[in-house]
């Protein structure tokens, strides 16, 4: 079986999740780019931990996208702390949403929108957790779809 994991599932299964470790136990197991920036840019992730994702990403099959990038983005992500406040991130995902007053930038507000409904017609998932460390967008699924 082949398995397209998110950075959750992997915080999981270092936590010491069993029903995740059975789940990825004689599993083909594929990282997104974006899912190996979120694990190697972490801000709280101890030296220990980080030798374990390392080690967990070199036995998977990562799906690359550009080193360069990688690389640009996990300084960015160590760098900048944004939180998205609670009741804005309850809205993100739907249509014609975006945010009013002077920070508002131009748009549609159908780009988090569209993302949602590719994720649900692939039975999928897309989520944004957000704190005074970092905001974190999630977008999760299936490998056979």
């Amino acid at each position: 079986m082949n398995l397209i994991v998110d950075t959750n599932i992997v915080f999981y299964l270092l936590a010491g999740n069993k029903k995740i470790e059975s789940l990825l136990n004689e599993t083909t197991v594929h990282i997104p780019f974006i899912v190996e920036i979120e694990l190697l840019s972490h801000p709280s992730i101890a030296q220990k931990e980080l030798e374990l994702i390392r080690s967990f990403i070199k036995d998977s099959i990562q799906i690359p996208y550009s080193d360069s990038l990688k690389e640009l983005v996990i300084k960015i992500r160590r760098e900048s702390k944004v939180k998205i406040p609670d009741a804005l991130r309850e809205k993100l995902f739907e249509p014609f949403y975006r945010i009013e007053g002077e920070e508002a930038k131009k748009g549609l507000g159908l780009g988090l929108y569209i993302a949602s409904e590719i994720a649900l017609a692939h039975e999928g998932d897309i989520n944004v957790t957000s704190s005074d460390n970092e905001t974190v967008f999630s977008f999760v699924m299936p490998a056979n779809n």
